[in-house]
């Protein structure tokens, strides 16, 4: 299994739920994300990030997969209007 956990700083916090809801979107959508879940922020600082989200795969090639694929890639280009930076750990177990 891969996982990939991205951790999203928005540029309005207020775009969290809008987000949220795209990335989740994509569940069903690509057969190789078998897991996708949204952490919204319950400590609001300066030094946080809005939102964590945790993608899981069934191996590395299922991760490119999604990597490459058109829902991604334009569930990427939609919410990229919110986020001011991220930052991302991926691994496999």
């Amino acid at each position: 299994m891969v996982t990939n956990n991205i951790m999203m700083k928005l540029k309005d916090r207020k775009d969290a739920e809008t987000v949220k809801a795209a990335l989740e979107g994509m569940m069903g959508k690509i057969d190789s994300l078998v897991e996708a879940k949204v952490y919204l922020n319950e400590v609001p600082r300066d030094v946080t990030y809005d939102l964590l989200y945790v993608s899981r795969f069934p191996d590395k090639d299922g991760q490119q997969e999604y990597i490459k694929h058109p829902v991604h890639l334009a569930t990427g280009a939609e919410i990229g209007k919110y986020v001011e930076n991220m930052i991302m750990v991926g691994y496999e177990e």
